[in-house]
């Protein structure tokens, strides 16, 4: 009864301190909440897919229902943004208790060290720059990382007891993780680790087929849960049931007969083995912003340690062997595939375990002097202590403090009823609002896509492009024109590619994107 109520004190805490930053913070990526995250939950109520003809690009396919929650916040508490970033941190808080069970599990001893390594684990994952400056925000990176980390933890305490192994538990968390991946398919770096490691942790599993199995297929039906809806629609609509993932296997006419991935900050060839090392230089290659968070290329010397002494690992205590091996698969999953900082959240937590009790380590021999001993304590000290203030010294993705969570101006020289274009992106966002008191269909516009597309438009292709024509045919009512004031080679291109002849533009008054602009027919 007393450790259920250190759970529920810890746990409550926990909750107090993901709202508190969310509430205080304000942090927000808001290019892609005005390309989707607003846009994708009203469409997804308003039955628009393929009514709006691709306005937020290939984000408009992605699942709208972890959205939902936001969006019915800022429709009933918009006035009050504090409130709402205060609910979605608390996804935070729910990410960092069960961090802390999973640092209680390998840090097991009861004694003031191993409470101190939990405790300065728990701040190093908590200060990365991928976890902190997503606290609140609309990404959905910590809802679904939650789910992961959770899975993990239990994977993890049943391998190390296995009294606690049961095929039903093992589906019941199969379930789970496919749940989270169903709704972010970013996790599915962690999603293939925490299957590998399974199958290499199989000599630990009482009846490792009957609980492989059991995991593999509890994940393809949480995966349904939550994704196979939509599953069902892209099938029925374009004959993919991915769409538009996966199309080099299923060939939907809708789109180019290529897998899409998001390739950006991936290595290459020549430079896959040193890549993280060449963070220490310039941490931002691998995200959309100026970051100078070190722990990766660290946790990447660690992990190079780890490999390197492979026959130390085998003769390793069991729960350091399964999170060494979680680790690692985590790492490189999340490298081969995306190299993406933002959904990193998980690495950015394990990270903090050993760098956590490396230092805690060299601090506890610090009585018995010696030059070593004190470069020891002096190189993690200065490490930690740069890795906890990490949220002073890098840049967030973006925050949004104005007095209201979307502020967007409904023009007073809109038609009552009118065909909306909407060149570059992120531009969707706006159609929820505006929708409320004018009846509008959206289309997109050059979105431009080309790092990804192979040098064409999303939009300007297969049978997306014959809808378009067509409802540009059709229509009989005003057309109002939106697009961003051009950035870059790809931004010029696009604007230079829009005839604004007859048409008088303004910036668009807004809180979530200062470069908008509306125009409007001159007649």
């Amino acid at each position: 009864m007393k450790k259920l109520c250190h759970s529920a004190s810890l746990f409550f805490l926990c909750l107090m301190i993901g709202a508190a930053v969310g509430a205080f913070c304000h942090f927000e990526f808001n290019w892609d909440f005005l390309n989707y995250h607003f846009y994708n939950p009203w469409a997804f109520l308003n039955g628009r897919l393929n009514y709006d003809v691709v306005p937020a690009s290939v984000n408009t396919f992605f699942n709208p229902l972890p959205d939902l929650p936001l969006y019915f916040l800022i429709r009933n508490f918009n006035h009050f943004p504090a409130f709402i970033y205060g609910v979605q941190g608390l996804w935070f808080g729910v990410l960092l208790f069960v961090f802390i069970k999973l640092s209680r599990l390998l840090f097991y001893r009861d004694t003031k060290t191993d409470y101190a390594k939990t405790i300065l684990a728990a701040a190093l994952a908590s200060t990365g720059q991928a976890t902190f400056f997503q606290i609140g925000a609309s990404t959905n990176e910590i809802p679904v990382a939650a789910f992961a980390m959770t899975s993990f933890y239990f994977l993890i305490k049943w391998i190390l007891n296995g009294d606690l192994q049961n095929w039903k538990k093992f589906l019941f968390l199969g379930i789970f993780f496919g749940i989270g991946l169903g709704l972010k398919p970013t996790i599915i770096s962690y999603c293939i680790a925490s299957g590998i490691g399974l199958i290499l942790m199989h000599r630990h599993l009482k009846r490792p087929a009957l609980f492989v199995s059991a995991y593999f297929f509890g994940g393809i039906f949480g995966y349904l849960i939550s994704n196979g809806y939509f599953m069902f629609r892209y099938w029925e609509l374009y004959q993919n049931p991915f769409f538009p993932f996966l199309n080099g296997v299923f060939r939907s006419e809708w789109f180019d007969a290529f897998n899409y991935t998001d390739d950006r900050f991936r290595p290459t060839a020549a430079n896959f083995l040193y890549y993280p090392l060449l963070w220490f230089r310039r941490p931002a290659m691998i995200s959309e912003t100026l970051g100078y968070d070190y722990r990766f290329p660290i946790f990447y010397v660690l992990l190079l340690f780890s490999v390197l002494k492979a026959k130390a690992l085998k003769t390793a205590e069991l729960r350091w062997k399964a999170y060494w091996i979680f680790a690692l698969l985590c790492f490189f999953a999340w490298y081969f595939l995306f190299c993406i900082l933002r959904y990193a959240v998980i690495l950015e937590m394990l990270a903090a375990i050993p760098i956590s009790a490396a230092a805690v380590n060299a601090f506890m021999k610090i009585e018995e002097r010696g030059v070593s001993v004190i470069l020891r304590c002096s190189f993690w000290g200065i490490l930690c202590g740069i890795f906890l203030i990490t949220p002073v010294h890098a840049v967030p993705w973006s925050r949004n403090d104005a007095e209201r969570y979307v502020d967007i101006e409904i023009p007073a020289e809109l038609p009552e009823k009118f065909l909306l274009k909407l060149y570059g992106f992120p531009t969707a966002g706006i159609i929820p609002v505006w929708a409320e008191k004018h009846e509008l269909r959206a289309l997109g516009y050059r979105h431009f896509n080309a790092l990804y597309m192979k040098g064409s438009d999303f939009v300007d292709r297969g049978r997306f492009r014959k809808m378009r024509d067509a409802a540009e045919r059709e229509n009989k009512a005003p057309v109002v024109l939106v697009h961003r004031v051009p950035m870059g080679k790809n931004g010029a291109k696009v604007l230079a590619e829009v005839d604004l002849s007859g048409f008088s533009c303004r910036l668009l008054k807004n809180n979530l994107d200062p470069l908008l602009k509306v125009c409007f027919p001159e007649k």
